[in-house]
């Protein structure tokens, strides 16, 4: 498992140290930290740990579902017309496809209404 840098600094972490982690079932595993990241957004390296998809599936008890998969672009003003390609490709209308674009835009319409509400 490897975790993010500012959680490795929270915790003291060191290559080879256990970390437990705490499912929101109440489960707690043990893990191994293997490595570190930093993917330069604090909030991330703070929260996230990292590990392969079969861990993943066995720990939520998933079988061989994916719930999530989050990805970057080379340009990120062309976020939202990557994820309609992607959405042309794949043609199932049991996925639903963001991008941080259309995330913005909902949250600064709710603000927005949040405010006149006030």
């Amino acid at each position: 498992m490897i975790v993010g840098r500012d959680l490795k600094n929270e915790l003291n972490l060191r290559l080879g140290d256990r970390i437990a982690v705490v499912l929101p079932s109440g489960l707690v595993a043990s893990y191994i930290v293997s490595g570190f990241y930093d993917l330069g957004v604090s909030n991330i390296n703070k929260s996230w740990v990292i590990t392969d998809l079969e861990t993943v599936q066995r720990l939520f008890d998933y079988g061989n579902r994916v719930t999530s998969i989050e990805m970057t672009v080379d340009s990120v003003f062309e976020a939202d017309t990557v994820a309609h390609e992607i959405g042309i490709q794949l043609a199932n209308d049991n996925l639903k496809i963001e991008n941080w674009k259309s995330r913005i835009r909902s949250y600064s319409a709710g603000s927005r209404v949040r405010a006149c509400q006030a």
